[in-house]
């Protein structure tokens, strides 16, 4: 039989491989191709729960660190989230031409969004700090004649 666990999170590993261990099953690990992919390789092998030949890593031509959403082709997901974000990445530079891994390209796309949200968001709230100002000041010009 074949099982497929989802660790959500390469912290996860360590704690995963122990249970797997002592329910006496054979696994094979699957993990990102970055920082976080290589602290829980080391941890598992300094506990004796994983073997070479039992690791698989993500690794994408090309690039330094790499998650399996580098492996996953865009147009797969790219409609899902034009309709959920309003972002289409196909078109954006910083999601298409960037080496980084996933996670960082679309952090950069999200954080560019959300800075141009508040850039916009700055400018209402300045125009109506301004109509507050000047209402206030009208009032009290009035008061006074």
């Amino acid at each position: 039989m074949l099982a497929i666990k989802v660790l959500g999170g390469a912290s996860n590993l360590v704690h995963d491989l122990a249970d797997l261990q002592y329910s006496m099953c054979e696994y094979v690990v699957l993990l990102d191709n970055d920082k976080a992919g290589d602290d829980a390789i080391k941890k598992a092998k300094a506990k004796n729960l994983l073997k070479n030949e039992q690791l698989r890593k993500t690794i994408c031509r090309g690039m330094n660190e790499s998650e399996i959403e580098d492996c996953i082709k865009p147009a797969i997901y790219v409609g899902e989230l034009e309709k959920t974000n309003s972002i289409n990445i196909e078109k954006n530079k910083k999601f298409r031409n960037n080496k980084n891994k996933w996670s960082k390209r679309m952090g950069e796309v999200f954080l560019i969004r959300v800075l141009i949200g508040m850039m916009k968001l700055n400018r209402k709230q300045k125009i109506i700090l301004r109509i507050l100002f000047f209402k206030k000041l009208n009032a009290r010009i009035s008061r006074i004649y």
